[in-house]
């Protein structure tokens, strides 16, 4: 339990300096500067949305439970495990959700801090608990699963996408999702070697 605090604490204290970088990043914009922070997953700001389609309201939607289901079950296998890769993993699904969450409220979509919504998401995510559970390697194949997963569906997603603001993020997401991928892969392969 002490593990999943502090785990929580930093992603916390992540979420914090986040959400000042966005409202800088704001203030520079509307001062007609730049901020320099080139890792933070933000979307553009727009001036007037255009209604988004049927598609774009579902995989946003479906990519806010996706990144929220990554996000609790990295934090499940970093209390079980704890491997630091899990936890340093965590902290940014937390930009992640983040991400999508600002992009929910820009369009007016509900989100939830809390869990991800009931159904397929709630099998998913013990099923993921259960196999990442019984080792270390299954920890680290699940990790890889669910990368892999949200790099295709991140892929559909952007094609049925046309709003610039969503599509930047999904953009940085897919990239995020790359590199923990290859951190995964990288790890489990370092295990099997020794």
């Amino acid at each position: 339990m002490k593990l999943r605090f502090v785990a929580i604490s930093a992603i916390c204290v992540l979420a914090l300096c986040t959400g000042l970088t966005w409202a800088q990043n704001g203030a520079a914009a509307r001062n007609g500067g730049q901020n320099g922070s080139a890792n933070c997953i933000n979307a553009p700001t727009t001036t007037s949305l255009q209604p988004l389609t049927s598609e774009e309201k579902y995989w946003l939607l479906y990519m806010s439970r996706e990144e929220k289901l990554a996000l609790d079950v990295y934090l499940e296998l970093y209390e079980k495990w704890n491997l630091p890769i899990f936890a340093k993993i965590a902290v940014s699904e937390k930009r992640h959700v983040d991400a999508i969450n600002k992009l929910l409220l820009r369009y007016n979509l509900p989100y939830s801090d809390g869990d991800f919504l009931a159904g397929e998401f709630d099998d998913l995510y013990t099923s993921l608990i259960v196999d990442g559970s019984v080792s270390v390697e299954g920890a680290l194949t699940v990790g890889i699963a669910i990368e892999k997963q949200d790099i295709d569906d991140l892929t559909e997603a952007l094609e049925a996408c046309g709003k610039k603001d969503i599509r930047t993020v999904y953009e940085n997401l897919q990239a995020g999702s790359k590199n923990h991928l290859l951190a995964f892969e990288t790890h489990l392969a370092m295990l099997a070697a020794n």
